[in-house]
């Protein structure tokens, strides 16, 4: 345990002294992986089968704050449906529209969430998200999840129903049936629906679970949440696997050990007054060694 304890010490000084550099890694890897998956649903702009220009759309990315990373992939995302038509880029863009009314205007920050979304459900890891954003987001994070999911399986519909995008022979008269048709499309998706229920379920579950004052409550909120996905996915036909889901435990159970490094065994509950109040305390220290093989020590001392 010491040594595991001594490892998270040291890979947090690795990031404390390069965060800047992982920061910039990690930006350009979501955004060659959100444009490659532009490329891969939609493949309507040959200037994205070129792998120099998502290169270097990336790396413009990458020295960006996570907000204007995410502009510039939504309008990267506009322009290909653009190229073939112009009507249904109105439609993704007014929705996109609607995602920074609800969303962005309210609760600022994490705009990662609705890239990672559609992201990881192209590579049928929907899991990790609710459980790590359930840990430490909130309850309003529902929103842009549930709106990467849209997204998902609208480029998708989108690149399967190339009818609907078809202008050559449609008059202006036939514009409201294609908004129509793409709106019918998107709604009776049974699939999509059932995918935003578990993930939303969960996310909410998770958060809920690990707000509650009891030891270990935040490992018992990854537990339950990935019981629940492991048995939607047995259950419903639908992108989350089991496999998907253990995986999704590993990651957001390592996740836990390094953002809440805590030790039950040695906690503390006092109780104190005043004049007007009683206090009822629980202090939970923080574990850490100085080095490999060292002892724990507390980083406080006095409670």
């Amino acid at each position: 345990m010491q040594t595991m304890i001594a490892v998270k010490d040291w890979i947090k000084g690795f990031y404390g002294k390069y965060d800047m550099i992982i920061e910039i890694v990690v930006k350009f890897a979501v955004a060659f992986a959100a444009l490659k998956l532009m490329d891969t649903r939609l493949g309507f702009w040959d200037l994205f089968e070129n792998p120099f220009v998502i290169i270097l759309v990336s790396l413009f990315c990458s020295i960006l704050p996570w907000g204007l990373e995410t502009t510039v992939l939504a309008f990267c995302m506009l322009a290909s449906v653009y190229k073939q038509s112009m009507e249904i880029a109105l439609l993704l863009g007014a929705f996109l529209l609607i995602i920074a009314l609800l969303y962005y205007s309210f609760h600022p920050g994490d705009p990662v969430v609705l890239v990672l979304t559609p992201v990881l459900l192209a590579l049928k890891l929907p899991c990790i998200l609710p459980l790590i954003v359930g840990l430490t987001g909130s309850f309003v994070s529902v929103i842009p999840m549930a709106c990467g999911i849209i997204i998902y399986y609208l480029l998708g519909y989108i690149k399967t129903a190339p009818e609907i995008i078809a202008l050559d022979d449609m008059s202006i008269a036939d514009i409201p049936a294609k908004f129509k048709n793409v709106i019918e499309g998107i709604v009776e998706n049974k699939e999509m629906w059932a995918v935003i229920a578990i993930i939303v379920a969960v996310l909410l579950i998770v958060y809920l679970i690990h707000l509650l004052p009891f030891a270990y409550s935040w490992y018992a909120a990854t537990g339950v949440g990935t019981l629940i996905m492991a048995v939607s996915g047995i259950l419903l036909d639908t992108p989350i696997s089991v496999i998907g889901a253990v995986l999704a435990l590993i990651i957001s159970a390592v996740y836990v050990f390094f953002r809440y490094d805590v030790d039950y065994k040695r906690t503390d509950r006092l109780r104190f007054e005043d004049d007007d109040y009683y206090y009822y305390v629980t202090a939970i220290p923080r574990i850490s060694v100085k080095k490999f093989g060292g002892k724990n020590k507390k980083k406080d001392e006095d409670y």
